[in-house]
């Protein structure tokens, strides 16, 4: 019975060996794949990459703002957003109007304002703020997202828009609005 044994023992342990040569060989084979795709069209894997999206940091849906203007026009202010062919225009406090304007500006008055402030903690806290993006209007109110990135963490803030643009203006983040509220809510320029 010994001999016999012995003969399964080696039988299981010539499988194991065979099945370790398998699966050796399958991962040597996708390694193979993996580098010709590479080398041959890395399109497919950068492009694959590019489309892994942290929620925060997307983009997606949303319109790079390419001109920030403001007006008082009586006692109120007014904000304009335009990306390409669209412009909104929405009423904000004076305040912000000035503040904006004063960051489109780079001017900072002798007692600084809230967002120079802000802008002042974030930069000696070393915080980057990413962008800013205007997202939804609920009840006749516009809501906005501050994105922050702190190291290797990223902080995602509610803000109103005003807000959000003034401090992005004086952090150089861009802004980016919802497109299908830019275009459901502002008008067409050209």
């Amino acid at each position: 019975m010994p001999a016999v044994s012995r003969r399964i023992k080696s039988q299981k342990e010539d499988s194991k060996l065979l099945l370790t040569y398998k699966v050796l060989s399958i991962i040597f084979a996708l390694i193979i794949i993996v580098q010709t795709i590479y080398i041959f069209y890395p399109s497919l894997i950068f492009q694959a990459a590019a489309n892994v999206a942290i929620p925060d940091l997307s983009t997606s849906s949303f319109v790079k703002i390419d001109k920030i203007t403001t007006s008082i026009e009586g006692s109120d202010g007014v904000l304009t957003l335009r990306s390409g062919c669209y412009e909104l225009s929405a009423g904000v406090d004076p305040y912000m109007s000035v503040s904006i304007q004063n960051a489109l500006d780079g001017k900072v008055e002798a007692r600084p304002n809230a967002h120079d402030i802000a802008k002042d903690v974030f930069s000696t806290l070393k915080i980057d703020m990413l962008m800013a993006k205007v997202t939804e209007r609920r009840e006749n109110a516009f809501f906005a997202k501050i994105v922050l990135r702190q190291g290797n963490t990223i902080l995602n803030f509610d803000a109103r828009p005003s807000d959000a643009i003034a401090i992005a203006i004086r952090m150089k983040a861009d802004v980016y609005m919802n497109e299908t509220l830019l275009k459901a809510e502002g008008k067409k320029i050209c």
